[in-house]
């Protein structure tokens, strides 16, 4: 076990950024004709590439978001790493998969345009290479005959080559020497297990169980959502893979790490932001006061602009107004000047105008809009100098005067008291609603007094003098009930407890969460819990066996002879492989459930992301592997190739 003592861990929280096409210039320099397109088509991650380079180009989430356009603009859609924050997006994301099956094909649609996007093919009328697609074990022919469709008549594709990722990868790390292997391919919707005997895949004793990647980080978020419920809608599912792929871990005893009572424990903080203070957020410092300061100056930066721009449109506008206004005082002026009517007439109509009433008319309109103009020019000219004058002088600051703070100690003083009497009310009406207690007891015996005094009176024996002294009425109050109506005091002091708190906020502001500490994650023992759903996917409740269950499943198909065979090379690929300790924890199981002196070996994929994608390229260059768009054409949809990594009708 790592030991985390020291250690204070920051998520990256980090956005990916959109992938960008390529150019031309690079499309001619590395592709021919014949050069297939690599796609490994995973439920996680789609890899895709051109077959005659070592890696993939592009490597993006097999998800995509419907996204509204703004008003008059039509919808789009965001595919892989377009979508730069998912965890904003997480209600309306989707994929193409029903858990490693593609069933959805119009979003598998969006996937393949935006990949051949990617490869510089937009501009294209149909795609002229190759493309060869990865698909699961045991994959359904329907899918696979709607895949063929789809890249045949949408696409116009030459020729289509299919296989199963976790046997491109055997085919990658093995060097093309595959003879007799158990793989098993741990997924990210999926876990199988696929023998392979003299080369070739045997479907029916292939087995899978429904659990994953996905389902170990869905576990262990929701393992932190129970623990830190305060801090739920902080602990993302995003969060959860990012602890998942750096800090979790397969453990080679479960069960006796969990009697353990020295667990390291490993802090991660939560982003947050303290008030009044220094506060963090993803791990960079930041000040609140200086953070505000920002966003004012930003503010009045944008005021001024827009002062600026409203002034010069005014001037503009000003200027049009006035050069119209002079036209027209110089037509009004040509009546005085021209002898001959006709001659004036003809040159109002040049100008627009019918009479000298309609220019009269116009040119009143006109004075009237430029003073309205030049007024609104004068407050905007106004507002400038004013915000030119504040910045010099420094105007913007706080002229609120600074506050006693014995002042301030004595409303905290007062407010303890009301706090205080509130408390002794709330105790005494507990104690009265006992019909036993002391206070109670009191009660009852002053009222038997007062019914005495009051009988003694009646009969004339004595003189009525209640009320002479103002102690007197203080009995009314002993044996008053909290809460019974009547208390006119505590009304006055919620009333000042009110004010109290309305001025201690406004000059003391607190923040008791806004800490580091409030927002810090303790993990233990569910950085190892996590990961043991692919061992007992009971733990989050799938009535389904564990791996080693099922790798026992498989062999017991096979006699002693053909599963030493199979052991000979245990072949571990997948993403979920990657997790520490998984070797160790295999070798320890498969050595307590094989007979004994029994051998094995657990041979790890030599690329467990890329593998696949690379062995896949390595595989395209072998021309028998194909399905020619001629051969569609003449044998029907359901014609398909089987070559040492594709899967094969029983």
């Amino acid at each position: 076990m790592t030991d985390y003592s020291s250690d204070l861990y920051w998520f990256s929280d980090s956005h990916v950024t959109p992938d960008l096409p390529q150019d031309q210039y690079y499309y001619s320099s590395h592709c021919s004709a014949n050069t297939p397109i690599i796609v490994d088509n995973g439920s996680w991650k789609c890899r895709a590439g051109w077959g005659s380079l070592d890696q993939p180009q592009f490597v993006f989430r097999s998800l995509m978001a419907r996204m509204r356009g703004k008003r008059g603009e039509n919808d789009f859609t965001l595919v892989g790493n377009d979508i730069g924050n998912i965890e904003s997006l997480r209600s309306s994301i989707k994929n193409q998969f029903d858990r490693n099956v593609v069933t959805n094909f119009s979003n598998q649609e969006q996937i393949f345009d935006h990949l051949f996007t990617l490869l510089g093919l937009s501009n294209e009328s149909s795609v002229h290479h190759p493309v060869l697609v990865s698909e699961p074990p045991c994959n359904p022919p329907y899918c696979r005959n709607i895949m063929s469709e789809l890249l045949f008549e949408c696409y116009q594709v030459p020729s289509v080559s299919y296989g199963i990722d976790a046997l491109y990868n055997l085919y990658h790390t093995l060097g093309g020497r595959v003879s007799d292997a158990l793989v098993i391919n741990c997924g990210y919707q999926t876990t199988h297990v696929c023998p392979v005997l003299d080369g070739l895949f045997q479907p029916d004793q292939c087995k899978r169980i429904n659990v994953g990647g996905w389902h170990i980080s869905s576990y262990l978020q929701r393992l932190l959502q129970l623990r830190y419920q305060a801090l739920q809608s902080l602990i993302s599912l995003t969060r959860a893979e990012e602890l998942v792929h750096t800090h979790c871990f397969v453990a080679e005893r479960y069960i006796e790490m969990l009697s353990k009572k020295d667990w390291p424990k490993l802090t991660v903080q939560l982003p947050y932001v303290a008030i009044g203070g220094g506060g963090a957020v993803g791990g960079a410092s930041i000040d609140l006061a200086k953070q505000e300061e920002k966003v004012l100056q930003r503010r009045e930066r944008a005021r001024q602009h827009l002062l600026r721009l409203s002034q010069t449109k005014r001037e503009e506008k000003i200027a049009s107004l006035e050069g119209q206004l002079e036209k027209l005082i110089h037509l009004q002026q040509l009546a005085a000047v021209m002898s001959d009517p006709e001659e004036y007439r003809l040159a109002l109509e040049e100008s627009g105008f019918n009479s000298l009433e309609s220019v009269l008319k116009e040119i009143s309109q006109i004075e009237e809009v430029l003073e309205i103009e030049r007024s609104r020019l004068l407050a905007t000219q106004q507002k400038m100098q004013e915000a030119a004058t504040q910045a010099v002088t420094g105007g913007g600051e706080s002229n609120e005067p600074k506050v006693d703070s014995q002042w301030l100690q004595v409303l905290q003083t007062r407010k303890k008291e009301i706090l205080e009497q509130k408390r002794v009310r709330n105790q005494q009406k507990q104690e009265y609603s006992k019909r036993r207690s002391a206070a109670s007891q009191d009660r009852m015996r002053i009222i038997s007094q007062l019914a005495e005094d009051n009988s003694g009176k009646k009969s004339g024996s004595q003189p009525d003098t209640f009320g002479m002294n103002d102690d007197d009425w203080n009995i009314y109050r002993a044996i008053h009930k909290p809460g019974t109506g009547g208390g006119s005091d505590s009304e006055k002091e919620e009333a000042e407890l009110a004010e109290i708190n309305k001025v201690l906020q406004h000059h003391e502001p607190v923040n008791p969460a806004g800490t580091s500490s409030h927002y810090q994650l303790q993990l233990g023992v569910e950085l190892c819990r996590a990961s043991e759903v692919l061992f007992q996917p009971s733990m989050i409740g799938l009535d389904q066996c564990g791996l080693i269950d099922v790798i026992e499943a498989v062999l017991s198909g096979y006699t002693p002879d053909v599963q030493n065979r199979l052991m000979n090379c245990v072949f571990v690929c997948g993403g979920s492989s990657q997790l520490k300790g998984m070797e160790e924890r295999l070798s320890i199981e498969l050595t307590a459930a094989r007979p004994f002196q029994s051998t094995f070996t657990i041979l790890p994929a030599a690329d467990k992301l890329h593998g696949s994608w690379r062995g896949a390229a390595l595989y395209s260059s072998d021309e028998s592997v194909w399905f020619t768009r001629s051969r569609y054409m003449e044998e029907g949809i359901e014609y398909r190739i089987e070559h040492l990594a594709s899967n094969r009708c029983t």
